[in-house]
């Protein structure tokens, strides 16, 4: 029998609601699972608390994947379970700085109080093995004191080539929290001022989103808010940015990909370890460097398409799955 924690919503039109839904799947192909899904709450470590006192000797495996679990991963580890946890880390130290930057206050007290954050970090250093979804996480968990780390990338669903919109538009889909570093977007996209091609911006978004546009007053923007259809989108754009400071990984990335999309990506993001030689890597921060790579794509025609949609088919669901099914298999031959 297998355990399958998380705090996120199991199959939502999320980025982690994918993750978690193909991780179940594939942990599920090995055998039973049986999960615990709490609540996500403002005090991390309350799901944990709250969870009842049992038995767990029965599982062979525990995978987890958001959350914290430092008393469950305990008795876990004592029981003689095996234990993964998948962990799309990102920079604190960058995140706070950009949320200072716009005077926003970093009120994560488990990421900025040393004490609690070494109490944070106990599930991670718990685990047999963490799982990151690329190099940028990696080096973070081991920062971290995660010594047995592997990288298995998130996946896409298979698109399929879209054509192109004859008006060139960027896109960017995603939240607009100050590191996804979007303010560095759109003051790329001020010093373009184009006034035959437009910037869509799809999301969740935030009153900041209003005020940075404003900032510069020039460009032409679309803002979507939430889209149930990425598909749409995606026939909306000519070419996808990713502008994040700093990003554990960044699924649009390769849904961009899937439907012949060529990516501008920070070096902040952890999906640039995907990337084929039709997309662009930038500097995080550089305005100047986004501008540039907007224009080379906007000065010549992108006949690449095709080829961008079979690279992503390298990072399909049911690929990722069976490298997560074959790791959980070498590390439960340990046993």
């Amino acid at each position: 029998m297998f355990l399958y924690v998380t705090c996120d919503r199991i199959g939502s039109k999320t980025g982690g609601g994918a993750v978690t839904s193909n991780e179940l799947t594939a942990l599920k192909s090995l055998g039973h699972v049986d999960i615990i899904n709490p609540e996500p709450s403002q005090n991390p470590f309350l799901p944990d608390q709250l969870l009842p006192n049992e038995d767990y000797s029965k599982y062979k495996l525990a995978h987890f994947y958001s959350g914290t679990f430092p008393r469950l991963t305990e008795k876990l580890k004592a029981q003689g379970v095996k234990i993964t946890y998948t962990a799309a880390a990102h920079d604190i130290k960058l995140s706070r700085e950009e949320f200072e930057k716009n005077n926003i206050p970093y009120d994560f007290p488990h990421l900025t109080n040393p004490e609690i954050l070494q109490k944070y970090l106990v599930s991670y250093r718990n685990a047999d093995l963490v799982i990151c979804p690329s190099k940028h996480s990696k080096n973070i968990m081991h920062e971290f004191g995660c010594n047995r780390v592997s990288i298995i990338p998130h996946g896409c669903k298979n698109g399929y080539v879209l054509p192109a919109p004859k008006k060139f538009a960027v896109g960017y889909l995603g939240q607009i929290g100050p590191d996804k570093g979007v303010r560095y977007l759109i003051e790329a996209w001020a010093k373009l001022n184009y006034k035959d091609s437009v910037l869509y911006l799809a999301g969740i978004q935030s009153p900041e989103l209003i005020h940075l546009i404003r900032q510069y007053d020039v460009g032409n923007y679309i803002i979507l808010g939430f889209v149930k259809n990425i598909e749409h989108f995606f026939q909306s754009i000519n070419v996808y940015i990713q502008p994040s400071v700093t990003e554990g990984f960044g699924i649009e990335v390769l849904e961009a990909m899937s439907y012949g999309r060529p990516v501008i990506a920070s070096d902040g993001v952890g999906a640039i370890d995907c990337l084929n030689n039709d997309c662009k890597i930038v500097p995080k921060r550089n305005f100047k460097a986004i501008a540039q790579a907007i224009e080379d794509y906007k000065s010549t025609t992108f006949n690449n398409a095709q080829e961008l949609h079979d690279w992503s088919n390298n990072y399909s669901w049911e690929r990722v799955r069976n490298l997560y099914t074959d790791t959980w298999k070498e590390l439960l031959s340990e046993l």
